[in-house]
């Protein structure tokens, strides 16, 4: 599952784990990445994240947001 528009400050990576904890409550292990922010002004900042079970997932390597 795939989020974006996450808010940039801590309150967006802290919703993050708190919907990863509800979902691990319904049966299944959920891990996420939270991006960094992205480079714009202060109102457009955001964060991109990522959701998955991860017994159908595994992560390879470590996320990273494009500069460009």
């Amino acid at each position: 599952m795939a989020l974006q528009e996450v808010v940039a400050g801590s309150g967006g990576s802290q919703a993050l784990a708190k919907l990863a904890e509800a979902l691990n409550r319904m049966g299944f292990k959920w891990d996420y990445v939270v991006s960094d922010p992205t480079s714009s002004s202060a109102y457009k900042t955001e964060r991109y994240a990522f959701l998955w079970k991860t017994s159908k997932v595994k992560k390879i390597g470590e996320a990273w947001l494009e500069n460009k």
